[in-house]
């Protein structure tokens, strides 16, 4: 209690109940698998296709060694949020050709290189990022341009469009004492040279009107000096004659511009076409890596910088350009101006031209050499935890509190030729990680074309109840092409879990729910084969006459009776996970009477409002739950070790899973 000096009311807040807990979201999945483009391991919460699309593409067909692959997981994340999903969390892998992801260095940092240092493999290089050097030929390159993100959709084609500005250079009118204009030659008034809108670095193009010796006559580029001397004509110019003061300049005279020297400053725009994703453009750009504008860099390699200071441009900036080191302005034009001279364009000349068009102005650099690596593994798909970064892989979803479900859609897919027992390996790394999580699922999918036997193989490889598996594949409308496409049901389950948590609630077993984006299922299962799948644990997908395509099994894949049910599993996850969450402010508390009282409170408030939602069996709280805190639930030495003991019991409903009506004959004179 404050100590109180001076009479007077006084009105302090205190609590009145119990501290709430707060149910945890339910609804959030996380995927893994290779993707168009995108960042690799780096999750990142996607609530819509379209956000999806602008981080990892649009369904262009993957190419692990030249064997063409759909891209399951743009059609995983499709599906989820076509079903109802509204939260995902995404972990793309990548496998390059030669070493591991990521790259690293001889001091074990990671390190992606240059163009010139990483070493290719066939046509692509071996960590899979697009690359190209300006100029290609003639000389050392000025510029590095590589893909930021590995893959065949990092072959970029990049454009750059010189930017000339508005004419720097005018006069003003030389007075004397008495404020009246200094006549010059030919009676007009004498002018002196005045530069606006120049900043230090600036990359600017000086035509002058009579070039002295060493100047081309279609004019050059100049750096105007970082500090100038005073106003105006205070500039000062290095170029190629050396320096140049500002106040050598000749001014134009008023509606003449042809009469006096030109200056003006020249900026890039450059734009990177992405075939799976909108493009990326930047205008206004800086030549000279020096540059500064409003207290930050603006040239070209800060915009295209390997470590970008926004987190946005570090998730979505498809390019990386790096300058030679001490590059400068007018090495970085040049550069240009050599690439463009060796593809046959007059870039100069049309800078020189004032007139000139935007397409006269634009030189186009395509990069090669990315590509989408190796079919990943069982052990790409598991990941490793990096010190620098959230790890790869299902590493990388464990770094994600929120998520509940994990799934690797496309992971059992088996190409022709293919080894069928990876996709047990990658199933059992789902598995492990749900189980190490321990308050996830993980939905496997079952592999493409399937027969009864091959599906009730792969499920003999597994015991878990944290895991649910489903078949057959989904077939849908193949967006490229006019006739179906399977896909793995994974997606789909995903996103009918989210519909039913956020419409019913977790507990409601997610089974007997139209797949609202199927048009029909890879292998027709009736009756008689679902008599013998379910019973094993193989979740099915059903065409119901009368009733449409419907998932029709919620059972896990563990052989313990009392956790069969999908629902009851996921909901014990969620009251684990909620009391959990919802109770650590009692750590360090004081292990006393008082404290138990409270943290009994707390949890039988939050059981009672499970119970009042219909969530748990009885008729009363008492039948629904206990609650048990107090000596005879800790051992003797517990409270002297820091341990606070407790008891939950729940009662659960189950699922009517068989909905039997027992019928018999009634005769009319019988009356009970």
């Amino acid at each position: 209690m404050p100590g109180y000096q001076v009479p007077g009311v006084f009105v302090e807040e205190v609590p009145c109940r119990a501290r709430p807990i707060e149910g945890v979201e339910t609804s959030t999945a996380g995927f893994v698998g290779p993707a168009c483009c995108g960042p690799v391991g780096r999750p990142v919460l996607l609530t819509g296709l379209a956000e999806y699309e602008r981080l990892h593409g649009a369904g262009r067909r993957l190419a692990f060694g030249g064997t063409p692959q759909e891209d399951y997981l743009w059609h995983a994340a499709r599906a989820f949020f076509a079903e109802g999903g509204r939260r995902l969390y995404v972990s793309r892998l990548f496998s390059p050709l030669a070493g591991t992801w990521p790259p690293t260095d001889a001091a074990g940092r990671v390190s992606f290189g240059t163009a010139a240092a990483a070493p290719r493999i066939g046509a692509g290089y071996a960590d899979g990022h697009g690359r190209a050097a300006v100029p290609a030929s003639g000389g050392p390159p000025a510029l590095q341009l590589r893909a930021r993100f590995p893959g065949a959709a990092g072959n970029l084609k990049v454009r750059f469009t010189v930017e000339v500005g508005p004419e720097a250079l005018t006069g003003e009118a030389v007075r004397d004492a008495a404020g009246r204009p200094v006549p010059g030659p030919h009676g007009r008034p004498r002018l002196r040279p005045v530069l606006v809108g120049l900043r230090g670095f600036d990359l600017v193009w000086i035509r002058r009107r009579s070039p002295p010796a060493g100047e081309p006559a279609e004019g050059g580029a100049w750096v105007a000096g970082p500090q100038p001397a005073g106003a105006g004509g205070g500039w000062s110019f290095s170029g190629p004659a050396g320096i140049l003061p500002g106040g050598d300049l000749v001014p134009p005279r008023a509606g003449d511009a042809a009469s006096g020297d030109s200056v003006r400053p020249l900026r890039l725009a450059v734009a990177v076409d992405r075939p799976d994703a909108v493009p990326w453009l930047h205008r206004h750009l800086a030549f000279d890596p020096r540059h500064r504008a409003n207290a930050g860099a603006d040239a070209l390699t800060a915009a295209f910088a390997a470590e970008p200071a926004d987190e946005r441009d570090r998730l979505e900036l498809p390019l990386v350009v790096e300058a030679e080191d001490g590059a400068t302005g007018p090495d970085v034009l040049g550069a240009l101006l050599r690439e463009a001279a060796a593809q046959g364009l007059a870039l100069g000349a049309a800078i020189a031209d004032g007139a000139s068009a935007d397409a006269d102005r634009t030189l186009v650099v395509a990069l090669a050499g990315g590509n989408d690596g190796r079919r990943p593994t069982a052990v790409d798909y598991a990941g490793t935890a990096l010190p620098e970064g959230p790890g790869t892989g299902l590493e990388a979803l464990a770094e994600v509190d929120e998520v509940a479900a994990v799934a690797a859609p496309g992971s059992s897919f088996v190409p022709p030729g293919g080894d069928p027992l990876a996709a047990r390996g990658i199933a059992a790394a789902l598995v492990a990680h749900a189980e190490r999580m321990r308050w996830r699922i993980a939905i496997l999918d079952g592999p493409n074309g399937a027969s009864m036997h091959e599906i009730r193989a792969f499920r003999e490889a597994f015991d878990s109840d944290r895991a649910a598996l489903y078949h057959p594949w989904v077939l849908v409308r193949d967006p490229a092409s006019p006739g179906p496409l399977a896909l793995p049901p994974s997606g789909f389950v995903a996103g009918i879990c989210a519909r039913v948590d956020l419409e019913r609630g977790v507990n409601r077993a997610p089974a007997n729910e139209i797949v609202r984006s199927a048009i029909g299922f890879e292998s027709a299962i009736g009756t008689a084969e679902q008599a013998v799948l379910n019973p094993e644990g193989i979740n099915c997908l059903r065409a119901i006459g009368g009733r449409g395509l419907r998932l029709w099994g919620a059972r896990t894949a563990g052989s313990d009776p009392e956790w069969k049910y999908l629902n009851v599993r996921r909901y014990f996850n969620y009251l684990e996970r909620s009391i959990d969450r919802g109770t650590l402010w009692a750590v360090f508390e004081a292990n006393t009477e008082s404290l138990w009282a409270n943290l009994r409170a707390s949890v039988e408030e939050f059981l009672v409002a499970e119970w009042r939602q219909g969530r748990l069996v009885g008729a009363k709280p008492e039948e629904a739950f206990f609650v048990r805190r107090d000596r005879a639930t800790m051992a003797g030495a517990e409270p002297e070790e820091g341990r606070l003991a407790w008891e939950v019991g729940v009662a659960m409903i189950k699922p009517a899973e068989f909905v039997v009506l027992r019928v018999g004959q009634w005769t009319a004179d019988r009356r009970s």
